[in-house]
């Protein structure tokens, strides 16, 4: 995080944007979380690294929490599973 102080938000990348946004989100502790493609923006190695970093989060703070992904990443995490198509839901896991 400190890589970004004193840095212009026009300066930065979209996915550094993203990762501040997520640690803001993050650091307030809120008692519901939605997260819309959280990990569009991060390579393997860093959404490794978010991932395990949410699952924690996830663990101590329990929030009622909203993954809106592409990925099958986050079924690991999450309690319920839902997978849509052309705006359907086909399957809960």
């Amino acid at each position: 995080m400190n890589e970004f102080l004193g840095v212009k938000v026009s300066q930065l990348s979209s996915g550094e944007k993203d990762r501040i946004n997520i640690i803001r989100a993050l650091l307030y502790e809120s008692p519901i979380l939605f997260l819309d493609e959280p990990g569009a923006h991060m390579d393997h190695e860093l959404f490794g690294t978010f991932l395990s970093i949410l699952s924690d989060y996830l663990e101590r703070v329990q929030p009622l929490t909203l993954i809106i992904s592409h990925s099958d990443k986050f079924s690991d995490i999450v309690d319920r599973n839902y997978i849509c198509e052309n705006w359907l839901l086909i399957t809960q896991k």
